[in-house]
């Protein structure tokens, strides 16, 4: 059965790996969280080598590489209750690609270049994740076992996968060009800090204290022009 599972998401062009198995553990906020064990380097990982990463006999958890390389992109739901929120304003989404987790929901949509790869992603729905370029989700047949002795299970439920609909594009708090833009803006930033520490040092007093002297000497200049003007002692055509 798990191979025939693997098989079945193979047929459908991703890009997987297994590992020996995930356990779990208590984290500080007493939540149980997920603890891969012998997870490789996926970025290593191509559509030509992948298959050498995959043991469907040895292992019990398995991942697939999203974004370009599987031509997926990954709205994560970690908590149930958002999901759910998110299907009473928009029933379509119960028709789109999903993936029951231990407590949300993966959606599976076609691959879109423009969307970044962050957690936490999404305006309106808190604790939703987006899996793209360099990312990845576990996926079926991966089975653990957690604290009390039960076992959770990724769980294939169908659907199409799709573009990603307006609503949630529209709902991203940021894009791959806006992260672009903001990173730009922040070297500009270091970029004219650097010059100003090299021309001023980088006492912000010694600055702010050479801005008020220029625009002193600015205010006295104007004011000697305009007294030589009113005396006479100057053309103000000459200006």
């Amino acid at each position: 059965m798990t191979t025939q599972k693997i098989q079945s998401m193979l047929d459908e062009n991703f890009v997987m790996f297994s590992l020996t198995r995930i356990d779990t553990y208590i984290n500080k906020q007493g939540y149980e969280k997920k603890k891969p064990i012998n997870l490789p380097s996926w970025k290593d990982i191509t559509a030509d080598n992948f298959r050498d990463y995959l043991d469907s006999k040895r292992d019990t958890a398995f991942a697939v590489i999203t974004g370009k390389l599987s031509g997926i992109t990954v709205v994560d739901f970690d908590n149930m209750s958002e999901y759910i929120k998110l299907t009473e304003n928009f029933p379509e989404i119960k028709t789109h690609r999903s993936i029951q987790t231990k407590n949300g929901i993966h959606i599976y949509y076609k691959y879109n270049p423009t969307v970044l790869d962050t957690t936490n992603g999404m305006n309106s729905y808190t604790g939703v994740d987006i899996r793209n370029d360099n990312g990845i989700v576990f996926a079926p047949p991966t089975t653990y076992k957690l604290k009390n002795g039960s076992y959770a299970e990724y769980k294939d439920l169908g659907g199409e996968i799709v573009e990603i609909p307006d609503f949630i594009l529209n709902d991203l708090k940021k894009t791959k060009e806006q992260e672009k833009e903001e990173k730009q803006k922040e070297k500009e930033e270091k970029k004219i800090q650097k010059i100003q520490e090299k021309k001023y040092g980088k006492d912000e007093k010694e600055f702010e204290k050479n801005e008020k002297d220029k625009k002193t000497q600015k205010e006295s200049d104007l004011n000697f022009i305009e007294k030589s003007i009113s005396s006479g002692k100057l053309n103000n055509k000459a200006f």
